[in-house]
């Protein structure tokens, strides 16, 4: 994570982003440390855009518990943005869709929730366009290398 967030820490300060981050020591994932650090430089950077200027992105490092009792890490990354419309939201992990326009390819979202999968692990999203929760949070969960070891 500290990797993704030196790659933008330019673009952090140049659009006076408050970056809170949530994490202690970070629990251990087992997995191809490119392609994690690709999925988190990619989510990261999504946030940036989403939050515009002047607005607050949290990164979340947390253990937690997987479906069937299995130990997890769960990473989140919010940001204070505009949120994703409805009509978008269903769409938003399909290869070549963008809200981007002319700027994007469509394919970041997807192929992390490709390489998540692979992991194997989950990619979810949730989002609001309005309220006290306005803006986007993508949380990636994943086995903790612990169990993996086992």
């Amino acid at each position: 994570m500290e990797s993704a967030i030196d790659l933008l820490q330019h673009k952090i300060a140049d659009r006076h982003i408050r970056l809170v981050t949530e994490w202690r020591k970070s629990p251990s994932i087992a997995g191809v440390a490119g392609e994690l650090r690709q999925v988190f430089s990619n989510l990261f950077a999504n946030a940036l855009e989403a939050v515009g200027t002047d607005g607050t992105i949290r990164l979340r490092i947390s253990g937690c518990t997987a479906r069937g009792g299995l130990p997890a890490v769960r990473i989140t990354f919010s940001e204070n943005g505009r949120g994703i419309p409805p009509e978008s939201r269903r769409r938003i992990f399909e290869p070549l869709f963008t809200t981007k326009g002319a700027i994007g390819t469509g394919l970041g979202l997807w192929i992390c929730k490709q390489l998540i999968e692979k992991h194997p692990g989950v990619l979810q999203m949730r989002s609001s366009t309005a309220g006290l929760r306005k803006g986007s949070t993508f949380s990636v969960l994943l086995t903790s290398a612990s169990e993996v070891q086992e």
